[in-house]
């Protein structure tokens, strides 16, 4: 008889000990939840910077790409939350099929160039906002205008025709990129890229009739301008500027002049881009006393 009592206190023991166990899941399992809730809605309260990548031939990855994973750290650094968009994205917009047949006119070879043009139809799909190269860091970046768009939404590049940083509504999106579309077949310029035709709506004076705004380029800086010696930031040229653009030209001048803050082979790849551009970022916080994006503090 004591020995079935004892095996019954066992079996009690033992079943309350699963259901604590259960529970304890359970209550771990509602935190779990609870957490990625919170850091869910955290993510949809800020600010989205996109940039744009398909791999060229199959060569590079989104996934795996060291200019990339700098560029999502300095913009996730200042608040921003990062999305690299590809064709497919573009694909979604109802206009797509109308540009891809006259890109493919000027670049029937060159998926590079067809996809520059790609990346606009891309933002409009996606709801629009802040674009900017995967080569392209904030600096004194203005976080007021990362939900509120500068120019009520209009089109705006801050380094002039080159679209290193392009802020925009969904709608100015998809008409800036018609209005590229269009003027292709008309274009004078050697090299029909998107670059050059927003280049040529400038110099034609198109940007005003077209209602495009293009910021002087001294709102984004270049590489070439950032150091006055080898390790020196000239912090004075580098008061003010909204970004700072880390172009293969603007790098590939830093390394010819002697200036390239690591060692490096030129030409200079992805890995080599990327280390030394982190290094100009953190020379530029130490030096110029800087945080960036005008002293707000790092999100962590």
């Amino acid at each position: 008889m004591q020995s079935k009592s004892s095996t019954l206190r066992l079996t009690i023991i033992s079943v309350l000990a699963v259901a604590c166990l259960i529970f304890s899941q359970i209550e771990e399992d509602r935190s779990i939840r609870k957490l990625e809730e919170k850091e869910d809605e955290a993510d949809e309260a800020r600010p989205t910077m996109y940039t744009f990548f398909e791999p060229v031939n199959g060569l590079g990855d989104k996934f795996n790409d060291p200019m990339i994973e700098e560029w999502k750290y300095e913009w996730e650094r200042i608040g921003f939350q990062t999305k690299v968009l590809t064709l497919a994205d573009a694909e979604k917009h109802p206009y797509f099929q109308t540009m891809k047949e006259e890109v493919k006119k000027p670049f029937p070879n060159d998926t590079y160039n067809q996809y520059c043009f790609y990346r606009y139809l891309a933002m409009a799909a996606s709801g629009g906002g802040w674009m900017s190269d995967n080569d392209t860091f904030p600096m004194d970046f203005d976080m007021e205008e990362a939900t509120n768009l500068p120019n009520e939404g209009k089109f705006t590049s801050f380094q002039s025709h080159v679209p290193a940083l392009i802020s925009a509504s969904a709608d100015e999106w998809a008409r800036v990129a018609q209005i590229m579309t269009e003027s292709i077949a008309s274009s004078t310029q050697n090299v029909k890229s998107d670059m050059y035709i927003l280049y040529e709506i400038k110099i034609t004076k198109q940007a005003s009739i077209h209602d495009i705004k293009l910021m002087p380029q001294s709102y984004v800086n270049a590489p070439n301008h950032v150091y006055s010696e080898p390790h020196k930031i000239d912090c004075k040229e580098m008061e003010g500027r909204r970004a700072i653009h880390m172009s293969h030209f603007g790098l590939d001048t830093v390394y010819r002049a002697g200036k390239y803050p690591i060692a490096a082979e030129y030409p200079l790849g992805s890995k080599a881009r990327a280390e030394g551009a982190r290094v100009i970022m953190d020379d530029w916080r130490e030096q110029c006393d800087s945080g960036g994006s005008k002293k707000v503090e790092a999100v962590q």
